[in-house]
């Protein structure tokens, strides 16, 4: 009887698997409970089942199906896994390392859950646990390249920038298939400033050259027989409370919907209140994770899209192989990683010429598309008011840095620690979701001690609400630019709350984000071409509080009608580009319809 209930479970499975390969999803469904009612300890079903209503979205089914399963069989530790890993796509972290501490406890050999578990102390801000396990387990997984990546962004967390770098290329070189890792490297290279463009271009091509290989781009495409509103597709895993949606939230709903119509493909699992909002934005959304990179590009090939935007570049949670298929005749990058995607099938990107002017064409194989705005985030919804400078009655200068610890290499803290020497009695304020980490906390304090700057004059805070965040901003008299990667939300921010901030201008689009923030507020006088001149540009402005004072009290009104607030504008603009866009592929391009 034993051998039969096994064989009949065996057979389901076989069939769910058959029908899940044919997308006949329903039948799958009714096959694996069929194999689960007759053995509910079977794993292979149970699991299959829940991935099954994971990628539907279904994540509270998920939950019940896993939590029951546990019940019955308490010592499988795949059942401890996946519940893991469901907590995790939710941002839960605590629930999920509860259920993965169960599943190592089970079964220590069991490969993946030392990358989860350095994953999801990562995420908890807890740098050298997150550590101890990733370490414990590549002694065992020494070819484990996904362990190698996640050791790179612990070490960049804690300031290890160097150390990132070789661990990121030990984990490429590991896995050359993994499109992700290669990927990861690139978003890491980038902000390298032993990196040249002229390296980073000729890197990224090479990822171009990788994902492209065995793939025919579409070259007809029914978007161009169609005479209706052009199609605009955005690709991205951040529709969701992160940085990328404060960029999207202020102009998106601002499209003029007579003309365009906006469909959204999101590749991320997890929908909160942000995800709702930009939601209500779009004509059409698509969740994405289940889909394979062939499979969406022909979704987006057959959904007639115009115009397709990935708003990822090489961030987390990117399509990019899919836009190697070339599903819309007119493709673009922006916003996520703002510099070259290596692919010749992505046709724009669009900087404006303060962050990128046209000697920096040869960094990029996308031609870039000057846009007025240098981009358009949403007013902070907090009422905190600007404050009197702190200067005025702290009797010293407290100069500030909001940026995560990754953005401070060696050349960084080494110029601002010239700059403290410099203005006497100054102080600086660190904070960031890094400093939560009391060895991150020793190592900065450590490394600018060792350039001269004893413990007193250092501030240190972690992460915290908004309002607080924002509240903090009432400490700082001025801000300091991290370079090669400066300030993106942040320079908003900064402005937002009356504080100006040293820039430096550099010879990249990443290096001139904060620049390019302070020329468009009127405020080059803080911006310099040179380390040399950063520092003397930062010592001359704090010589003058009351000078710095009216600035603060002035500069959330400049901010406003600067453009860097302006919704309106920036849907404005982008109709224009989008219609321009349009006309001149058909132009260039006649008899390519289907």
């Amino acid at each position: 009887m034993a051998n039969n209930v096994s064989e009949l479970v065996k057979r389901a499975n076989q069939l769910a698997a058959e029908c899940e390969k044919k997308k006949d999803y329903k039948q799958a469904i009714e096959l694996y409970i069929k194999a689960i009612n007759l053995d509910p300890k079977n794993t292979l079903a149970v699991t299959s089942l829940c991935a099954i209503y994971f990628n539907m979205g279904k994540l509270g089914v998920v939950e019940k199906i896993l939590q029951g399963a546990i019940k019955i069989a308490p010592e499988n530790c795949y059942f401890y896994f996946q519940l893991g890993k469901l907590y995790t796509t939710q941002r839960q972290f605590d629930k999920a390392l509860a259920q993965f501490l169960k599943a190592f406890e089970l079964n220590k050999q069991f490969k993946e859950i030392y990358l989860n578990l350095t994953h999801v102390y990562a995420e908890k801000h807890e740098y050298v646990t997150a550590l101890d396990y990733a370490r414990e387990g590549l002694k065992k997984y020494p070819d484990y390249a996904k362990l190698y990546n996640n050791i790179a962004f612990i070490l960049r967390a804690l300031g290890d920038i160097e150390g990132a770098f070789r661990y990121q290329e030990i984990s490429v070189d590991k896995n050359p298939k993994d499109f992700s890792l290669f990927s990861n490297h690139l978003f890491y290279l980038s902000q390298s400033p032993s990196v040249s463009p002229e390296e980073f271009i000729e890197k990224a091509k090479e990822y171009g050259r990788r994902v492209s290989q065995g793939i025919k781009p579409y070259e007809t495409w029914p978007a161009l027989t169609s005479k209706e509103k052009l199609r605009i597709g955005f690709v991205s895993g951040d529709f969701r409370n992160h940085p990328v949606s404060f960029f999207l939230e202020n102009w998106l709903g601002l499209i003029d919907k007579d003309k365009f119509e906006l469909v959204a493909y999101y590749n991320f699992y997890q929908n909160d209140e942000k995800t709702l909002s930009l939601h209500s934005m779009f004509s059409e959304w698509y969740p994405i994770t289940a889909l394979s990179d062939a499979e969406l590009a022909e979704k987006i090939h057959n959904d007639r899209i115009n115009i397709l935007i990935d708003i990822a570049g090489h961030s987390a949670h990117n399509r990019l192989p899919a836009f190697a298929w070339k599903p819309a005749p007119v493709q673009i990058s922006w916003i996520g990683f703002p510099t070259s995607t290596g692919l010749s099938q992505i046709d724009y990107m669009l900087p404006n010429r303060e962050m990128s002017p046209p000697e920096f064409d040869h960094h990029y194989v996308e031609k870039q598309w000057y846009l007025p705005s240098a981009g358009c985030l949403k007013p902070p919804e907090v009422d905190i008011e600007v404050n009197e400078l702190p200067a005025l009655k702290n009797g010293y200068i407290t100069f500030g840095s909001f940026h995560s610890v990754t953005k401070l290499t060696d050349q960084v803290l080494e110029t601002w620690s010239e700059i403290l020497k410099r203005v006497p009695d100054s102080k600086i304020f660190f904070k960031c979701k890094e400093l939560k980490e009391t060895k991150t906390q020793e190592e900065l304090t450590t490394k600018l001690f060792n350039l001269g700057i004893t413990q007193d004059r250092i501030l240190l805070e972690g992460p915290c609400d908004l309002k607080d965040y924002f509240a903090a901003y009432h400490s700082i008299d001025i801000g300091l630019d991290p370079f090669p990667y400066n300030s993106g939300t942040v320079g908003y921010h900064s402005v937002w709350m009356g504080v100006p901030f040293i820039a430096l201008a550099g010879d990249r689009l990443l290096c001139r984000l904060g620049y390019t923030t302070m020329s468009l507020v009127g405020l080059n006088r803080y911006t310099a071409s040179t380390i040399e001149e950063y520092i003397n540009t930062a010592v001359d402005a704090v010589s003058d509080s009351d000078a710095l004072n009216k600035v603060r009290q002035t500069l959330r009104q400049i901010s406003l009608e600067s453009g860097l607030y302006d919704g309106k504008k920036m849907a404005s603009d982008l109709e224009t580009a989008f219609e321009d866009m349009w006309q001149l592929f058909l132009k260039n391009n006649e008899n390519k319809g289907n």
